[in-house]
Parts: C-alpha cells; sequence; structure tokens
C-alpha cells in the first residue's frame, strides 16, 4: 500500500513538473510574439538583403524605391541613414545611372533635396505603381526595358497635390530589373 502511494505521489510530481515547463515556455514564447522590436520604416527598408532577396519584377524595383524615397522624404533619417539609403538606391539602379550618380555626391544631391522637403513641409503621403497588365516591355538595342508609370500624391502644407513619373528600367546580366532613368510625365488615362 506505501508502494503505491509512494508512486502515485511520484506521478503527481512528474505530471506538476510538466505542466510547469510547459506553462513557463508558454508564457515567455507569448510575451515574445507579443512585444517584438518594433522596426523602422528605416531600418525595415535598410534591412532587405537585395543580394538574396532582389526584387523579381519591374512594378517590384520601382515599389521598393519608392519606399526608399518615402524614406527620405517622410522618415526623418540621420545623415548615416541617408548615405546608407543612398547605397541600397545605388543597388537598384542600372550601371549607367549609378555611374552617373557617385556616392558622395548622390548623398549631397539626395540630403539637399530632403532639407528642401523638410523646409516646406512636404511629404509624400501615398505612392503607388501601375498594375502589372499597365507595364510596357520592349526591346532596344539587344536589351529588354521595361516602362513603369508611378504616381505620388503629395502634401506641402496644407495644400496636396499628385505627381507621375514614369521610369525605365533594363534587365542586366544577371537577370535583375534596374533603374535606368525616370522622368516627370503628365497623368495617364
Amino acid at each position: 500500500m506505501k508502494k503505491k502511494i509512494g508512486w502515485v505521489v511520484a506521478a503527481i510530481l512528474c505530471i506538476a513538473a510538466i505542466c510547469g515547463v510547459f506553462y513557463y515556455t508558454t508564457q515567455n514564447s507569448k510575451k515574445s510574439v507579443e512585444d517584438p522590436k518594433k522596426l523602422t520604416k528605416i531600418e525595415e527598408t535598410l534591412n532587405k538583403d537585395l543580394n538574396k532577396t532582389y526584387p523579381k519584377t519591374p512594378r517590384e524595383v520601382v515599389k521598393y524605391y519608392n519606399k526608399i524615397l518615402e524614406c527620405y522624404y517622410n522618415e526623418k533619417p540621420t545623415k548615416g541613414q541617408v548615405k546608407k539609403l543612398c547605397k541600397k538606391s545605388l543597388q537598384i539602379f542600372d550601371d549607367d545611372l549609378a555611374k552617373e550618380n557617385p556616392i558622395d555626391s548622390y548623398v549631397a544631391s539626395v540630403q539637399k533635396d530632403i532639407d528642401l522637403y523638410n523646409e516646406s513641409s512636404k511629404r509624400i503621403t501615398q505612392s503607388s505603381v501601375c498594375s502589372s497588365n499597365d507595364v510596357l516591355y520592349k526591346k532596344d538595342k539587344g536589351d529588354e526595358i521595361a516602362y513603369v508609370e508611378a504616381s505620388y500624391f503629395m502634401k506641402e502644407s496644407k495644400k496636396f497635390t499628385k505627381s507621375y513619373q514614369t521610369y525605365v528600367l533594363r534587365k542586366d546580366e544577371k537577370g535583375n530589373w534596374k533603374i535606368l532613368v525616370w522622368y516627370k510625365t503628365e497623368k495617364t488615362s
């Protein structure tokens, strides 16, 4: 009889220990899920490893570039963050465009634009890219070219405006779409 009571007590203690460990681990995992360190938009944009996860389509390249633009003009980046964001931009620029924008002069130009935006209280409130069906693909001297339309809804003080740009992308030797040039356009239909 004493042996049975001993076994029952031991079994109850084992079950209690297992339940305690289970409770402890579930409570700690809930805390890590509920309270993750929230990344800023700048950190999120800078954390994208373009060597591993390069945008697959011309639209995705322009969408990523729009995220960079929104970081420049909406997020109050530090000078160090501006330089890192510029380096990300250069990674998605075509070699010809990147050669025209050495890092130091590109950073200075972007910083000047950021300062102008801040002085005039200008922000990009929304950016959008045309649908996949509206991307225009062409061949030019053997190069694959894509034209992507983007629009930007801007707020300056209390005034709202909308601007449109066409991005021209060229596929490189690795099969990645790179921004070759962009230009301002009138509203598209």
